[in-house]
């Protein structure tokens, strides 16, 4: 493996790992913290809630830099070195789009603003609705790895799919 084969493959693993995160804490707060932190006292759960908003907050904006800069320098190396099949640049504005409001509603729900704490008080909704949205993202990314990409300088009968042994 050369070194920039080495570097795509990092860049791949950040992207996966972030996204994994946010989807992840996601969940984990949606259908297992928000329950169980609704049987605790108005006092506990205001602690709980700001301990949690502390600590999630740090890997949301690692997370979201991570997916941004990956992403952007994959697309980079992907549009350099590949033709694309006539469909894939419509559907990855749409998943980029798409990622970007996921991003913005994870980053709003542990953020420290007043626009924040107001958000946080429809948290149940907003975190539904990221994980539908980071869900089409994710089917999305899925599909795009399966639209045929021929490499640049290769005949047109070529493609990435038929080229690898």
């Amino acid at each position: 493996m050369n070194g920039l084969e080495l570097a795509g493959l990092a860049l791949r693993w950040i992207h996966i790992l972030a996204a994994i995160t946010l989807m992840g804490g996601a969940i984990f707060q949606r259908f297992a913290l928000m329950p169980a932190a609704a049987e605790l006292d108005d006092a506990a759960h205001d602690r709980l809630k700001a301990a949690v908003r502390g600590h999630w907050s740090k890997l949301v904006m690692m997370s979201a830099g991570g997916l941004l800069l990956s992403g952007l320098v994959n697309i980079g190396i992907l549009i350099a070195s590949y033709t694309l099949a006539k469909p894939y640049h419509m559907i990855f504005g749409v998943k980029f789009l798409l990622a970007l409001v996921v991003l913005y509603i994870a980053s709003l729900l542990a953020g420290r603003s007043a626009a924040a704490e107001r958000a946080r008080q429809n948290a149940k909704s907003l975190l539904t609705i990221n994980l539908v949205l980071a869900t089409i993202v994710v089917c999305l990314g899925g599909y795009l790895r399966m639209i045929d990409r021929t490499p640049k300088g290769a005949t047109p009968a070529v493609s990435a799919a038929s080229a690898t042994p």
